[in-house]
């Protein structure tokens, strides 16, 4: 931290500078996974290593392929997935796949007729009430690329699209990991309330998130200054993906970030009105035992059970408990509180002016009846 922005840590010192940085977008920045591997000062100063650059080369040639040749090529839901069942009932039929630029294939179990992946759902807090899937990582498919053996969980609200590289749970082989849920809700308030939040869905004009929202936005700012738009966000049929081995266009992807990071955007990806997250605890133990293994088999070796510990693991995925936290946005005033505290308001002073208008006319009454009464005694006389 630089020393200037030091004095802004402390209550009592409020300096003006603290509140002069740049504002940004109404969304956070997202940073492509490429800048982890294949980067500008990287590339031009000499110190990318071999290993990165294969992965680069490899994310590029997949980059390029059709969506369909890209499914096929990656990990198959039949020998991915051996075992799923949900409150007892098996689920491998009810996989939905999408492929990712960095894990590859990836099966999403969301809310499907005849099962429901909810709390609410859920009448029993145990294991064998919820999600349980035995994985097979088929190690000898790996390609060289490839640095650890494992699979990676995204628990996420089925109205979200899954985020793997950001968000999720890596899993090793030769566990049983059980996750344990406990579901947290935020509710906020759309315009013109402070947050001014919006309902993201598939045919909301700022797209299903707001991550995809700003993803597409960055590249609008990607196309104008590069001509060129990033491989690893959203991209579009009649633009041109950038060669993330060409130094001039990876400079220029890096140079829109930096200057976003630093001056903002002008993105309108606003919050969502209803955010789901879930907090998960994660316990993991050997598996499988060789007890249980060696049951009701034959020829069985302590070699068998290696290589099976070495690529299969056991997830199981429930609630630990039915409670749900919320947290929800309430205006201080409702429409009708207001109407309600403006006529009380308005009647108030109404009422005081009457009153005033009441006695100035009684004044200017009295005033012309002792005239006119003065007036008439004279005459009398």
């Amino acid at each position: 931290m630089k020393s200037k922005f030091q004095t802004c840590l402390y209550e009592y010192l409020k300096p003006t500078f603290c509140f002069q940085f740049p504002r940004g977008g109404s969304g956070p920045l997202v940073i492509p996974e490429r800048r982890n591997f294949y980067s500008c000062n990287s590339q031009l100063g000499g110190t990318q290593n071999k290993k990165a650059e294969d992965i680069m080369k490899f994310l590029e040639t997949n980059f390029n392929l059709d969506l369909n040749q890209r499914i096929i090529i990656g990990h198959q839901l039949t020998d991915l997935i051996e075992n799923c069942s949900f409150a007892g009932k098996p689920c491998k039929g009810h996989f939905s796949v999408f492929a990712n630029g960095q894990y590859g294939n990836c099966f999403t179990l969301n809310e499907f007729s005849g099962f429901s992946i909810s709390a609410l759902a859920t009448k029993f807090i145990d294991k064998s009430k919820g999600l349980e899937i035995t994985l097979n990582a088929e190690t000898s498919q790996y390609v060289p690329i490839s640095q650890t053996v494992g699979f990676r969980i995204v628990i996420h609200d089925p109205s979200e699209e899954p985020n793997p590289e950001g968000n999720g749970i890596s899993v090793s082989p030769g566990y049983e990991t059980n996750i344990l849920l406990r579901q947290s809700l935020i509710k906020r308030l759309p315009a013109p309330y402070t947050d001014q939040c919006v309902f993201y869905s598939s045919t909301s004009p700022f797209g299903k998130s707001q991550a995809l929202c700003m993803q597409a936005c960055v590249q609008e700012y990607n196309y104008a200054k590069c001509e060129c738009i990033e491989p690893q966000f959203l991209t579009v049929a009649d633009r041109r993906l950038c060669n993330v081995t060409n130094s001039t266009d990876v400079c220029c992807l890096d140079s829109v970030l930096n200057h976003l990071a630093v001056h903002g955007t002008d993105c309108e990806c606003p919050l969502p009105c209803v955010s789901m997250y879930f907090n998960e605890l994660v316990m993991k133990s050997i598996w499988p035992s060789k007890a249980s293994f060696y049951k009701g088999q034959t020829n069985i070796t302590e070699r068998d059970l290696k290589h099976y510990r070495a690529s299969h693991a056991k997830i199981n995925i429930f609630f630990s408990t039915l409670e749900r936290t919320v947290y929800e946005q309430k205006p201080m005033f409702h429409a009708t509180e207001i109407f309600s505290h403006l006529g009380g308001e308005f009647g108030l002073w109404l009422g005081l002016s009457l009153v005033a208008l009441f006695e100035f006319v009684e004044a200017i009454l009295s005033i012309i009846s002792n005239f006119i009464f003065n007036s008439g005694s004279g005459l009398v006389s």
